[in-house]
């Protein structure tokens, strides 16, 4: 079941059918053939003081077989040190690992966009948190959860800065939470019309303008692990 928060008509409108913007100008390519820490900025919950004296508490980013692996206990994002302006699109594959693995869960395959700190018209870069979920409430942002809650709920929301986090969208049905170990196929858009996420092609949300002039991407999950290979950002006329 999918259900629109009222509050948010105003913001979100799906467009089921808009056709996907060809690309014309690469911005970032990443195989990941490494782990750029230059690119790539990562923030890491801490263990918890019982947990610290064991290694495997800790959540591991590390690149692999051409793939970006999240290996994580706790919360983690993952943040691409650049300022996006302007329009643009963002493809990845992104797949939940289930197999075994000590922190392997079907749960939080989620991320951040659009994301900015600061107030007063000053927008900064947002990094600085220590991993936990709240420590971002304070941001400015978009955020597509999908399979949150332990793979019961996919949200959209606006973070406005505040903890209440308004709600844009919401899915339960099961159609639109997680498989386990299924490459998702991610496309996200900003543009003149707004921003909005597909999902193996299908349109989940989207948000209508205005919209923050420009802000950072970031890879967002908590207690799982998961692959990401083929990630691209291309300039949008």
């Amino acid at each position: 079941m999918r259900r629109i928060v009222p509050a948010a008509l105003m913001a979100c409108l799906v467009l089921v059918g808009t056709p996907l913007h060809a690309a014309s100008r690469t911005l970032v390519d990443d195989g990941f053939t490494t782990l750029d820490t230059r690119r790539w900025i990562v923030e890491a919950e801490p263990a918890s003081t019982s947990a610290q004296a064991n290694e495997a508490s800790a959540s591991v980013v590390y690149a692999k077989h051409h793939a970006l692996i999240l290996d994580a206990p706790r919360g983690l994002t993952v943040w691409l040190n650049r300022r996006l302006k302007g329009h643009y699109e963002i493809d990845f594959t992104r797949t939940v690992i289930v197999d075994g693995g000590r922190n392997d869960r079907l749960s939080d395959f989620n991320q951040f966009w659009l994301a900015n700190a600061g107030k007063d018209g000053q927008p900064v870069a947002p990094f600085g948190a220590t991993g936990r979920f709240a420590d971002y409430d304070a941001l400015q942002l978009f955020y597509a959860g999908i399979g949150g809650n332990g793979n019961t709920t996919t949200r959209f929301r606006l973070y406005d800065g505040t903890p209440a986090r308004p709600l844009l969208a919401e899915y339960t049905d099961q159609a639109n939470l997680l498989r386990a170990n299924h490459p998702y196929r991610v496309h996200i858009v900003v543009d003149g019309r707004g921003t909005r996420f597909y999902l193996d092609g299908k349109p989940y949300f989207a948000a209508s303008p205005p919209l923050a002039a420009s802000g950072y991407f970031g890879f967002r999950t908590t207690a799982s692990r998961q692959v990401i290979t083929h990630f691209s950002i291309r300039a949008l006329p």
